[in-house]
């Protein structure tokens, strides 16, 4: 069984429409003011409506009416004319009110409130960007489709430079008003956080159907629609891709849920250092393939338990010593999984379950450890070779390295035309002798300092 640990307290869909304890979250940079959640708040797929909920309540319920509008919060309303009144508890946050720019990232943002700082209702102005057509492409998809499963809707991709390809999917989930469903296919209907200049009973909302796009568009306070959470908090810390969309992650608990969800090829960029606050596994799935570019950033108190296959790089121009690995163990290598570490520096030992996994080092540092530098189970790739810190370069790991390494080009043994060829010419030579680097310029022999042996 997987082991979950969460170390921040956000997630975006919940596992059903009622449920309490959230599944996953991702949302997807457009190249715009914010980012977009990838599926609606409440939902477990992209194409899943969620929940409906009233402007201003955080929870869905059964009866969309006037009379059970906010009244857990005390509301007393009868009808759109108490809206703005004593009877409204979001008198505050209407036309009128002292807190009329709405209810964005407060205690009745629905998005706040489920999935924490950073996450929030989109605010008009916001669906007014997403609609821009200078922005996105909207490409309508009736219910016979077979990209999104038959649920109707519009597929939004971005036109921004850089971000050509990242996409969202709104379905047209309709509406609830009573304990009634409405115009589920034909059309969609996203709250905003923006209440209406001039009317206390309405508020902002997104449109669309087939044929129309308006994000402008507004209704009574007490219906339900669904929401679709933007994310404006920090920086992702990492970066998946998955096809043709780059998902960010800005903290450690959406990055280990959706990581261990790949299913297939993926590549992942840390675009920040990552720590845990304790130690903490992520299990890569038995049908991933993942490529993982360090990007120069630093992992701490962070393990992969691989079944699969793992490639590591380091694209950083920096030294690759800014890049480690606490644990004793960054690496569980489980039967018929691949490890392959192309660059990197590495803090610890790496464990094979069973010794059948395979662990292919072409290129990285090692660093020295309570555990070992380096496991026996590893294999250098062709033509590599490993050099200790006390210069032996060895081309076979027989026992665990228990002193600084690193993988370098295995130095080649020269052939006897290179050696008279080099004799002639007054070149040196180098070759391996004993386990070390011997540097030959004619009948002498010197080591990797230039001291004559």
């Amino acid at each position: 069984m997987k082991r979950i640990l969460s170390l921040f307290v956000s997630a975006l869909c919940a596992v059903g429409a009622w449920a309490e304890e959230p599944l996953s979250g991702e949302y997807v940079d457009l190249g715009l003011s914010v980012k977009w959640a990838t599926c609606n708040l409440g939902a477990t797929s992209s194409t899943d409506a969620g929940w409906y909920l009233a402007w201003g309540e955080t929870s869905p319920k059964t009866n969309y009416t006037w009379e059970t509008y906010l009244s857990y919060l005390g509301g007393t309303m009868a009808s759109f004319k108490d809206a703005g009144t004593d009877k409204d508890p979001l008198k505050d946050y209407v036309y009128g009110g002292s807190h009329s720019e709405g209810i964005g990232a407060t205690a009745y943002d629905a998005a706040t409130v489920a999935l924490g700082a950073g996450y929030r209702m989109p605010t008009q102005t916001e669906f007014a960007e997403l609609a821009n057509t200078d922005n996105c492409e909207w490409v309508w998809y009736d219910e016979d489709n077979t990209e999104f499963n038959g649920v109707a809707g519009y597929k939004v991709t971005s036109k921004k430079t850089g971000y050509t390809g990242n996409s969202i999917f709104l379905p047209a989930a309709g509406y609830r008003r009573g304990e009634d469903l409405y115009n589920e296919d034909p059309y969609g209907y996203y709250w905003s956080s923006t209440p209406v200049t001039g009317g206390a009973n309405y508020a902002y909302r997104l449109n669309f159907g087939s044929g129309d796009v308006a994000p402008s568009s507004y209704y009574g306070r007490f219906y339900g629609f669904p929401v679709r959470p933007v994310y404006d908090g920090p920086d992702p810390i990492a970066q998946i891709t998955i096809g043709e969309t780059t998902t960010g992650y800005a903290d450690t608990y959406l990055f280990k849920s959706a990581i261990e969800a790949i299913e297939g090829v993926a590549s992942i960029k840390f675009v920040d250092n990552v720590s845990g606050n304790t130690p903490t596994t992520l299990y890569l799935s038995g049908s991933s393939d993942i490529t993982i570019d360090l990007n120069g950033k630093s992992v701490d108190n962070i393990n992969f338990n691989v079944s699969g296959k793992l490639t590591i790089n380091d694209s950083s121009e920096e030294e690759t010593g800014m890049v480690t690995f606490n644990p004793a163990y960054p690496f569980d290598v489980n039967e018929g999984a691949e490890l392959i570490i192309n660059g990197g520096s590495f803090y610890g030992s790496y464990y094979v379950n069973g010794g059948e996994g395979r662990v292919i080092l072409n290129g990285g540092h090692f660093k020295e450890g309570s555990y070992g530098a380096l496991s026996e189970y590893a294999i250098l790739g062709e033509g590599k070779a490993l050099k200790l810190k006390d210069g032996t370069i060895i081309t076979e790991i027989t026992e665990t390295i228990t002193q600084d390494c690193e993988v370098i080009d295995a130095p080649s043994t020269p052939t006897a035309i290179e050696s008279v060829n080099a004799e002639k010419s007054g070149k040196a030579i180098k070759t391996i002798e004993n386990g070390k680097v011997v540097i030959i310029r004619g009948d002498k022999k010197y080591d990797l300092s230039g001291r004559e042996l």
